[in-house]
């Protein structure tokens, strides 16, 4: 399976299915680089740097505008059953957020600042320092979501 199939039929399986909306092509690469950093067993796709709208990797922006609609590729799956598991529950629980911009871009932050080695109070307060415009109850919230995708792929 080729990269773009295989993204493709990925993203569909989340709920991600075109580039349409600047919502929706954050959306996709916030949960393409969760996925890389977080699910063990999983390929490291795209290279990111932290942007304005948190990881951002902008071979990946192409591949997705060359794909366009994730819904003509299906979805994929894996044949290791607990891959698989980890991702049915990292999909459902990405769903609820698809739409909400400024949560995907504080969990893509954390997530990134996380891999750069900060961690416990050094991470909440780092992550405060580079995302300064959001409030005590959107941090809380992503810290909740951080633990349950910690949980998911732990």
């Amino acid at each position: 399976m080729e990269r773009k199939e295989f993204i493709a039929g990925l993203l569909n399986r989340v709920g991600v299915l075109t580039t349409k909306t600047f919502n929706e092509r954050l959306a996709a690469q916030k949960i393409l680089f969760i996925l890389q950093e977080k699910m063990k067993g999983f390929p490291t796709l795209y290279r990111y740097g932290l942007y304005v709208s948190g990881p951002y990797s902008p071979p990946f922006a192409k591949d997705f505008y060359d794909i366009g609609d994730t819904s003509k590729y299906g979805t994929i799956s894996f044949k290791d059953s607990g891959l698989e598991k980890k991702l049915d529950e990292f999909s459902i629980l990405m769903r609820t957020y698809l739409k909400d911009r400024a949560m995907l871009e504080l969990m893509g932050t954390l997530v990134y600042l996380e891999k750069r080695g900060f961690s416990g109070d050094v991470l909440e307060t780092k992550l405060k320092e580079v995302k300064p415009g959001f409030n005590d109850k959107q941090y809380n919230e992503c810290y909740s979501i951080y633990e349950k995708i910690n949980k998911i792929f732990s």
